[in-house]
């Protein structure tokens, strides 16, 4: 069962367009016709008496035949528009001179954009068809100059919308770069599936609105090559399993959480909270002595065992018979929240990866420690078969240090370096950014969490995902739908937030209050 969403890349829209066409017999036109009353369709709910003024800018590709089509259907309805066609005719797709040809069947015109061109008094509904998910270069000449004719009316006249036809012109449809300049639409109409890059910021900045509309392309076109992108929606909820009836706190798992250090106990509470509250039967928190009044004070259901490595080798000993008892105890264990990276820190992330056999959650601390050390990292290596895996939930700069590069070529390369570390350690990544990528060693493709907001980049965020991440891990057979799960269930809980309290507003508790929102519903 799927239950997630494909984004595609332009290549296998091509291919899933082709497919359709050349296998199941619907030609271009009967699809581009298709598409265009349904582009129409949505241009009418957007018109008001305010807003009466069509404006279509449209290229020499299929995506400017699409707008060509739009200019004669509004006609026939009853709507005026003007048409601005750019670029060379020599250039134009023959499905844009069809669409060129019946315009003029019509007696319908289309004009030359200028920079001398005058707009009258607005607001403007804007249809923006001047390229499509095929742009992969720099925007230049007569198409820069009316992406940014566009951009300036979007912002200058009050009400003045944008609709982008397929893709916002200047997307780059398999990784959301974008060209300067680039549309930015209020609404893009995309066709059968979303694209990969209107996913992606900063594409999915200049996205807006991101609507699907369906045309006659559907997943039978893939002819069993599935697409290797999905996104996350709240249908990955279904993936939960029924709490049962008869159940009692072993049933729904036991939760070790080693977090904090002698300076941070915030994370340790936030992440075992969390956990208690994301299902977990039982939780145990193991951290640093300094924070035991803390820990027995604001989370009085949790277990707990507190340490101290100020005595030499002893206090070492007794660590490590604490860790040892606790991996028979878990179901699961999350480390790396607030620990630090001091030599004890290191001495229990080396215990965990050499004696703990089940499910295993890598966040923070953990993460940096691990990316320094060949150690750590041949462990880490070996961690997989049966109930033993691990996700590992970097941010973007936990993930460059992982990677061995800079955060701006993680930036760049996202998905494919965030694929590449999953399939290297056998693991399960989730690289947290603000569109989080999720991979595994286990399955083909990877995931966009496509819930949360900027709200949510605050301290502690991540503490209330490692806990989360943990209570799933207790109660769900793969790491790939513990990570897919726990991301979605995060970030609506930082959408609900947001909704109440707005972004400034929000604490990384915040988040934690609302997971039992998103869990209810």
């Amino acid at each position: 069962m799927n239950l997630l969403r494909y984004a595609l890349s332009a290549k296998e829209m091509q291919v899933c367009d082709r497919n359709t066409r050349e296998y199941f017999g619907l030609s271009s036109l009967v699809l581009m016709e298709r598409a265009a009353l349904k582009i129409c369709d949505r241009i009418e709910e957007l018109l008001s008496e305010e807003m009466r003024k069509i404006v279509i800018f449209a290229g020499r590709g299929n995506n400017g035949a699409d707008a060509l089509a739009c200019a004669r259907i509004l006609h026939e309805r009853g709507y005026q528009a003007r048409i601005f066609l750019l670029g060379e005719e020599t250039k134009s797709s023959e499905e844009c001179k069809i669409q060129k040809k019946i315009l003029e069947r019509y007696r319908l015109s289309t004009e030359n954009y200028s920079k001398e061109t005058e707009w009258g008094e607005g607001p403007f509904l804007i249809i923006d068809g001047i390229f499509g998910i095929g742009f992969n270069r720099k925007m230049e000449g007569i198409y820069a100059q009316a992406a940014r004719e566009i951009n300036r009316l979007r912002k200058q006249e009050p009400h003045t919308r944008v609709l982008s036809i397929d893709i916002a012109s200047g997307i780059h449809a398999d990784n959301g770069q974008v060209s300067d300049p680039c549309v930015r639409a209020d609404i893009t109409l995309t066709f059968a599936f979303a694209k990969i890059g209107q996913l992606l910021y900063p594409g999915a900045e200049y996205t807006g609105k991101l609507e699907i509309a369906d045309i006659g392309i559907t997943a039978a076109s893939f002819l069993g090559v599935m697409p290797q992108a999905s996104y996350l929606t709240e249908s990955v909820l279904e993936l939960l399993p029924e709490r049962s009836p008869s159940g009692n706190k072993g049933t729904f798992g036991k939760c070790v959480i080693i977090a904090g250090s002698d300076k941070i106990s915030g994370a340790a509470l936030l992440c075992a909270e969390t956990c208690y509250r994301s299902g977990a039967g039982m939780v145990k928190v193991i951290t640093s002595k300094e924070n035991k009044e803390a820990v027995q004070t604001s989370l009085p259901e949790a277990l707990s065992d507190f340490y101290s490595l100020t005595d030499g080798i002893r206090c070492y000993e007794e660590l490590d018979l604490i860790l040892d008892e606790a991996f028979e105890w878990a179901t699961s264990l999350v480390i790396g929240p607030g620990i630090g990276t001091s030599r004890g820190a290191y001495h229990i992330v080396l215990r965990v990866l050499t004696k703990y056999t089940g499910p295993l959650i890598l966040d923070a601390d953990a993460l940096t420690m691990i990316a320094s050390s060949d150690e750590l990292k041949d462990l880490l290596l070996q961690y997989q078969g049966g109930r033993r895996w691990a996700i590992l939930t970097p941010h973007v700069k936990e993930f460059a240090c992982l990677y061995g590069t800079s955060v701006a070529d993680v930036k760049e390369h996202l998905v494919p370096y965030t694929i590449e570390l999953a399939k290297k350690y056998g693991v399960c990544v989730i690289c947290k950014d603000a569109r989080s990528i999720i991979a595994s060693y286990e399955l083909p493709g990877y995931a966009i969490n496509v819930s949360g907001n900027c709200g949510m980049a605050t301290a502690g965020s991540g503490d209330v995902l490692a806990g989360l991440l943990g209570a799933l891990a207790c109660l769900l057979p793969s790491p790939y739908r513990t990570a897919a799960i726990g991301a979605y269930i995060h970030g609506k809980a930082g959408d609900l937030a947001k909704k109440e309290l707005g972004e400034y507003y929000m604490l990384a508790g915040d988040l934690m209050k609302r997971i039992q929102k998103v869990l209810s519903e």
